[in-house]
């Protein structure tokens, strides 16, 4: 929603159109969420998470054109998509990787450390935006999801993803 705002303000969308844009944001975290219920069963944990990470990219990278309304939306509904996609296959791993008494311990730690990143990542990208404007932020959101990328392609590098059964 971070960039939604910062159309408006510009006068790129309209009140109207930032409520819809932000509705399909949510739609396409539901479905990407309600896709996992399924597809967690059927595909690698890891597949999962790569197509996730390809859905964030792609719809980032349109935001280049946010002043299309048409990939505007597609960007959006792609976020979302991959948002509830990789939401969910990353609790279906912190599941994987800890035992019975301390999985909740390691959910509550996770929440904390998004709570945490939904608090530093908006001043950071506050500052992108006063130095490098819209353009700016949107190449820092593609080098965030690059970041994921990396750390996720280690991750299952030194740790054994079980398939789900």
């Amino acid at each position: 929603f971070l960039l939604l705002p910062i159309l408006y303000a510009e006068k790129v969308i309209t009140a109207e159109q930032l409520g819809y844009i932000g509705a399909l944001l949510i739609v396409g975290i539901l479905v990407g969420a309600l896709a996992v219920t399924y597809k967690l069963h059927v595909h690698h944990k890891t597949r999962l998470l790569q197509v996730s990470l390809a859905l964030l990219f792609g719809g980032t990278f349109f935001l280049f054109w946010a002043h299309n309304i048409f990939l505007l939306a597609t960007a959006y509904i792609l976020i979302g998509l991959a948002t509830g996609l990789g939401m969910s296959t990353i609790n279906a791993l912190a599941a994987q990787f800890t035992t019975k008494g301390k999985r909740y311990k390691v959910l509550a730690n996770m929440a904390m450390l998004m709570d945490v990143s939904r608090i530093i990542y908006p001043l950071i990208a506050g500052a992108i935006y006063i130095a490098f404007g819209f353009v700016g932020l949107v190449i820092f959101a593609l080098v965030t999801v690059l970041c994921f990328g990396v750390f996720i392609f280690f991750f299952t590098r030194f740790f054994v993803v079980i398939p789900s059964v």
